[in-house]
């Protein structure tokens, strides 16, 4: 019998597989994405963006809140200090003081990094890190920004206390002199003899690792291992409120999550064995995501509907309203599409974008070799396309447009995650 496993758990990355389709599916998603592309191509006018689409059907923001599974950092956290192992956290020497640990876009490690200090009891001494606007410009700006008492080493340092950089991904730019924050951080980290947890987005490790040999200098990350059907399928079970809200496939009006055999006792954090080995719905989520929990969360509330859309009339199944929500098969989503005449520039901007776990605009420009009018232009394009997102005058890809942006990225020759 195959031993339960946590919903959450950590691997090294060059441990990490992830999931993949039976041979038929993969074939009908190359396929589908060949339609796609030459459907755009016959098509003078620009593709119709997400916005255009009818919201008639899908829940409303409020509801969403209450149906959207947010990870469970508190598991999360006692999963990393499991790996860890006891010794790192109560020896005054552990045989390895830093650890890295990464994830792709829509993994909040820095907050399952400050939970992990708070359930061991130890004093976290956070970095933030500089102002970007700092990096670059007059030298040595943003060394006054630096927290002198959290980089200084002091002679009453105990191994109650923990140096937490929770994002790494903010203390470069990718500038010819954009990478002296970063290598001034490092220099004191490796210095310390305090214990370290570094939280860095997967996009910028790969870059750093490629321009400062960053794993050569900290030591390999861990990450997340990716969620499979299995676990997303925990996950939800964990986290939805499946006894007020039933979720129904819009295929076939079949529960999606159906009550489990009892084979004993569960704890409720192990995986679940699904219905016949396998549910397409989760599979497609695990599958199109990448194992990635964020990803996979965006994919899930952009499948849910208030009615059925596979059926012209909507049973009731003698609900309250609201307490029923169909669930239309990834699949069957239309992902976003580049902007009808994208070039190299939009993939030049997604691909600083995602190097650096998000940007100003201020910073994209100051890092890109090309004019703010053209860049601009590029920007406003994958906005409207909805592959980009503008909050708090940070850019950053949508997670439900994330896998499609990494697989032309990666298809075009661009660096692309450490996975």
């Amino acid at each position: 019998m195959e031993e339960p496993q946590s919903i959450w758990s950590y691997i090294a990355v060059a441990d990490f597989v992830a999931p993949t389709p039976p041979a038929t599916d993969a074939a009908r998603g190359r396929l589908r994405r060949a339609w796609n592309w030459a459907q755009r191509s016959l098509h003078s006018a620009a593709a119709p963006t997400n916005d255009e689409m009818p919201q008639w059907d899908r829940p409303t923001d409020e509801l969403l809140k209450s149906v959207s599974p947010a990870p469970d950092w508190l598991d999360a956290a006692s999963e990393l200090a499991n790996r860890l192992g006891d010794a790192w956290f109560e020896s005054e020497q552990p045989a390895r003081l830093i650890q890295p640990l990464i994830g792709p876009p829509g993994c909040d490690l820095s907050h399952m990094l400050q939970v992990l200090a708070q359930q061991k009891q130890l004093r976290p001494l956070p970095v933030p890190a500089p102002d970007p606007n700092s990096i670059l410009g007059t030298a040595n700006r943003w060394e006054a920004s630096l927290p002198a008492s959290a980089l200084s080493e002091t002679e009453n340092e105990t191994n109650t206390e923990i140096l937490i950089v929770p994002h790494l991904e903010k203390w470069y730019l990718r500038h010819e002199d954009g990478l002296a924050p970063v290598r001034h951080l490092v220099d004191h980290v490796i210095t310390r003899r305090t214990r370290v947890l570094i939280g860095c987005d997967s996009w910028a490790w790969a870059f750093l690792q490629h321009a400062i040999g960053i794993e050569d200098i900290l030591g390999p990350p861990l990450t997340l291992a990716p969620l499979d059907a299995a676990r997303i399928d925990a996950w939800f079970r964990h986290t939805l409120p499946l006894k007020q809200i039933e979720f129904r496939r819009t295929s076939n009006e079949e529960p999606l999550f159906p009550e489990l055999q009892e084979t004993g006792k569960r704890n409720e954090h192990e995986r679940s064995t699904l219905p016949n080995g396998r549910s397409d719905i989760l599979n497609s989520l695990a599958v199109n995501a990448r194992g990635n929990p964020g990803v996979a969360r965006a994919n899930w509330n952009a499948c849910l509907r208030t009615l059925n859309p596979d059926s012209d009339a909507s049973p009731t199944f003698a609900r309250e309203p609201g307490s029923l929500l169909w669930v239309v098969s990834p699949d069957k989503l239309t992902p976003p599409q580049f902007p009808l005449h994208s070039d190299r520039m939009h993939r030049f901007v997604l691909h600083a974008v995602l190097l650096h776990g998000g940007l100003s605009f201020a910073s994209l420009a100051a890092i890109l070799p090309f004019s703010r009018d053209e860049i601009h232009r590029r920007v406003s394009e994958l906005c409207r396309a909805r592959i980009l997102d503008e909050q708090n005058d940070v850019l950053r890809v949508h997670l439900v447009a994330y896998p499609m942006v990494r697989r032309d990225l990666q298809s075009e020759g661009f660096l692309t995650d450490a996975f």
